[in-house]
């Protein structure tokens, strides 16, 4: 008979969660246009919620949207490239922290929050879509998978423990960016070229401090494409980008991809 003991788990959610248990944190960069759309979704089903939104070093202006729809508002600098991707992640967990709630997102402007939450993960998580095979060229990611970056979960605990674990150093995210994070073809030609995908480094540094992973029933996130939602089946779709006055998808100018 085995000697190694097998404890019978059974992952186990909270449902309903209230506004004060939830947390959404947006960093953008030439975001205007999708934001304003992104905004009265956002307070449309969580009229309760703290939300932040974070400008990464943006010419643009986000404070009279802040007041209009009551987020907290951050006017940083611009954070998001290879030489500061320890202080691009940390400035957001910390961001997210700053208030008591339980769960915390980070999510795109481009993600659309469709209706509230039936349940979320009552245990020790990072949940959201996971990917085994990159988006771009259909190529198998290495451990870890990767949580697809349109939206992002945390259970408090698990973002603490990612911020106070040290994981988030200078020295992985950018020194060591080829055997850490960058781990895919597509990645190490993001960080080649100066730039940096927060949810592969998120995702590597949850599963660095062994945080579970989750397939999440609440959340359906890609790169690219439509996700299918006339049944509300997903509390949260991603991507739904807007065109702005020159005909460009306004996110993509904020785009994570090679």
């Amino acid at each position: 008979m085995s000697r190694l003991r097998i404890a019978h788990t059974r992952y186990h959610f909270h449902s309903p969660i209230p506004d004060s248990e939830v947390a959404w944190c947006v960093q953008a960069h030439g975001s205007r246009a999708q934001l304003e759309w992104w905004a009265p979704l956002a307070r449309r089903h969580f009229p309760g919620s703290r939300i932040v939104i974070i400008s990464d070093g943006d010419d643009d202006r986000y404070d009279d949207l802040a007041a209009r729809y009551r987020f907290d508002y951050i006017r940083g600098q611009h954070l998001m490239a290879l030489d500061s991707a320890d202080l691009y992640v940390t400035r957001l967990l910390n961001a997210l922290l700053a208030g008591p709630e339980t769960y915390l997102f980070r999510i795109d402007p481009d993600a659309r929050i469709c209706r509230r939450f039936r349940q979320l993960p009552a245990f020790s998580s990072i949940f959201g879509t996971l990917e085994t095979v990159t988006a771009g060229l259909g190529i198998a990611i290495d451990v870890p998978a990767n949580v697809q970056g349109g939206c992002i979960g945390f259970t408090r605990d698990a973002a603490t423990e990612i911020l106070e674990s040290g994981v988030l150093s200078s020295e992985s995210c950018v020194r060591d960016w080829r055997t850490t994070w960058a781990r895919t073809p597509e990645m190490q030609a993001v960080a080649a070229r100066g730039s940096i995908c927060d949810d592969f480094i998120l995702s590597w540094a949850a599963h660095k401090v062994r945080i579970p992973f989750v397939e999440s029933d609440e959340i359906r996130s890609y790169w690219r494409g439509r996700v299918v939602n006339d049944s509300l089946r997903y509390a949260v779709t991603h991507p739904h980008k807007i065109a702005d006055q020159s005909g460009h998808a306004a996110s993509d100018r904020y785009t994570h991809w090679v």
